[in-house]
């Protein structure tokens, strides 16, 4: 079995486990990064109050369902984008 050669900054890392470890500690320095995660956490609260809404049914599903899946999938979008803005900007290194 071949084995996996990655560049990174300073020294090789000694198991995937450590090269996984500084990605994430690099990535958690990324403006970017962090941008993202938290347009993925606003999605997925947007998405729980309009399931648990359903789920309850009533006036409150009745008045707010459709807006705030719409706001959910405007939401999305701008995640997705980002994503997409990341790895266009990072993926070069």
């Amino acid at each position: 079995m071949a084995r996996l050669r990655i560049n990174l900054i300073g020294a090789p890392p000694r198991s995937v486990r450590e090269w996984a470890k500084q990605k994430v500690k690099i990535m958690m320095q990324d403006p970017l990064f962090i941008l993202i995660i938290l347009a993925v956490l606003a999605v997925l609260v947007v998405l729980m109050i309009g399931v648990l809404g359903f789920a309850k049914g009533g006036d409150f599903n009745r008045k707010h369902a459709n807006r705030i899946m719409r706001y959910r999938v405007a939401m999305q979008a701008v995640a997705v984008v980002l994503v997409i803005l990341y790895v266009y900007l990072r993926g070069k290194g």
